[in-house]
């Protein structure tokens, strides 16, 4: 008999498009001789739908909220919880608020619903880029000073020097901006706090960004996989456009062009990251080789990006793993899970 897998996407916040991406990505290499695979999508306002296989592939977020207002395929409450007590697994895609601060973890657990990928702590921690970094720093972890601002506060007085100042909850790299004075950083603002109300402030690094994928094997131990190096042809600011639009400005090394040395330095501290913060199934750890060599996580993130050239099936096909058997083993490995 199939398992039934449920695949969460959409979600209140700016990666709603990265969201639909990803339950695309997902829902296309998902086996479906073995699984039987429906999706959930929320809304800005958390209202659930089931939607269809052709209805995943709508252009964009805001095309797909139009489509589905005036539809029947809106849940009430006790339909959602049915439909969700009646998978074998929960795949959530939701990236940035709701689907990564542990809130829809903590609806799925309080329903007793499997569920691949982090719990609500875990969540809570890594989607809070201060608190990340506090709970780092406790265990011993390469910290940098940062500085949080909510919406109507007096900017904080910086040293000179070139800062980086993004939404303190988002990811994707929406709505991060480079600025260098207290004048920049007022014209910033207003955009920054267009996608939440608070936001941090941290120095720009003067380094080599990189990125590496984290499992947990049979046995719930941690295991990095190569990372990759992020390079940049005219400047060193990775902002949303050169993550996820075509551009010849960003190249991606997999595996990173690093010595032996280096990489497994950057790996050891990645599995020791993962199990600091009790991460759990797979994760995405962003960083930053500084120029002592000092290596900083500057993001983690408890549910990676999937779309089709993800860092995580780059990561997988480099030890041999297809993006189907990748989801196959994560997904297998909840349903065997007590």
């Amino acid at each position: 008999m199939k398992k039934k897998i449920a695949i969460i996407c959409g979600g209140p916040s700016a990666e709603r498009g990265i969201s639909l991406n990803s339950a695309r990505s997902v829902y296309d290499n998902l086996d479906k001789d073995k699984y039987d695979v429906s999706l959930i999508y929320f809304n800005t306002k958390l209202d659930a739908f089931s939607i269809s296989e052709t209805q995943i592939y709508s252009n964009t977020p805001m095309d797909f909220d139009f489509k589905l207002k005036d539809s029947d395929l809106k849940l009430s409450k006790e339909q959602l919880v049915e439909k969700l007590k009646n998978v074998d697994v929960a795949f959530p895609a939701i990236h940035g608020l709701f689907g990564e601060d542990g809130q829809l973890q903590t609806m799925l657990e309080n329903l007793g619903v499997k569920y691949v990928g982090s719990g609500p702590e875990a969540c809570r921690i890594t989607s809070d880029k201060h608190i990340c970094q506090e709970v780092l720093g406790k265990q011993g972890f390469h910290r940098v000073q940062d500085w949080v601002i909510k919406k109507g506060d007096t900017p904080p007085e910086l040293p000179e020097g070139r800062y980086v100042v993004k939404p303190l909850h988002g990811g994707s790299s929406i709505g991060v901006h480079l600025f260098t004075n207290s004048k920049e950083l007022e014209e910033i603002l207003p955009e920054v706090f267009s996608h939440e109300h608070e936001a941090i402030i941290e120095p720009h690094i003067d380094g080599q960004e990189f990125t590496i994928i984290v499992l947990e094997n049979a046995e719930g131990e941690a295991v990095a996989m190569y990372p990759t190096e992020i390079e940049f042809k005219a400047d060193t600011f990775f902002n949303y456009r050169k993550k996820y639009l075509a551009t010849a400005e960003t190249r991606y090394h997999t595996p990173a062009r690093y010595n032996n040395e280096l990489t497994e330095k950057i790996r050891t501290l990645a599995e020791q990251a993962f199990k600091a913060i009790g991460m759990r199934d797979f994760a995405r750890l962003d960083g930053w080789i500084l120029k002592d060599g000092t290596i900083w996580f500057s993001d983690l993130n408890a549910i990676s990006g999937m779309e089709q050239n993800s860092f995580l099936f780059q990561a997988g096909a480099l030890v041999g793993l297809s993006h189907r058997q990748l989801l196959n083993y994560i997904i297998e490995k909840k349903i065997d899970a007590p």
